[in-house]
């Protein structure tokens, strides 16, 4: 399979124009400073397993805070916790 990305100049300006209107947006700014600063935490298996599984979860149903799946992810323990699904995989 081959894909071919077409970019126009409508498309670059799109994109210009887009970042030129949220650039000083204090959620922008807040963002930037945090995902491009240098001193970021690693980054381990369980807690990427945590977010990946909330998100996949969040994505499929309503979720704002208090509906079901919000209060499924915060379930202490995490019902899916990384290590409790190695051991079911690997059984």
């Amino acid at each position: 399979m081959r894909i071919d990305w077409h970019i126009s100049p409508e498309d670059v300006a799109k994109v210009e124009a887009f970042c030129s209107e949220h650039r000083y947006c204090a959620f922008v700014k807040m963002r930037t400073v945090n995902n491009l600063r240098d001193n970021k935490p690693p980054v381990g298996k369980e807690p990427f397993w945590d977010r990946m599984a909330g998100c996949l979860l969040t994505s499929q149903q309503r979720s704002g805070p208090d509906s079901p799946v919000c209060n499924f992810i915060r379930t202490k323990p995490f019902p899916l916790e990384y290590t409790v699904c190695v051991l079911c995989w690997s059984s």
